[in-house]
């Protein structure tokens, strides 16, 4: 769970993520990239600690799911997030300018 003020990219979601951990997050800043309904839940205020309790129950009280959105958070930081991958997606754009 990182339900940040401010975090501009969020390694640590990723690297939790690569650990098949679904994530909570905000909705702001980089993280709507890489937490989605797939992997994980976000938090439309990361103040409100009614929500955060919820999402983090709703994990809690189903391991199935929890897994599963656990191990497609890891497919999607190893097919998007490796330095390979994002290295050849920087590759591609700047060729296209």
């Amino acid at each position: 769970m990182l339900p940040s003020l401010y975090e501009p990219f969020g390694n640590a979601v990723l690297e939790a993520q690569l650990y098949e951990m679904p994530a909570i997050t905000t909705d702001n800043w980089a993280f709507p990239d890489f937490v989605n309904s797939d992997t994980g839940l976000r938090v439309a205020d990361p103040t409100n600690e009614r929500e955060l309790a919820e999402k983090m129950d709703y994990f809690l009280s189903r391991p199935d799911l929890s897994a599963q959105k656990g191990a497609w958070a890891r497919e999607n930081v190893l097919k998007n997030y490796t330095w390979q991958e994002v290295a050849e997606r920087m590759r591609k754009e700047v060729s296209a300018h």
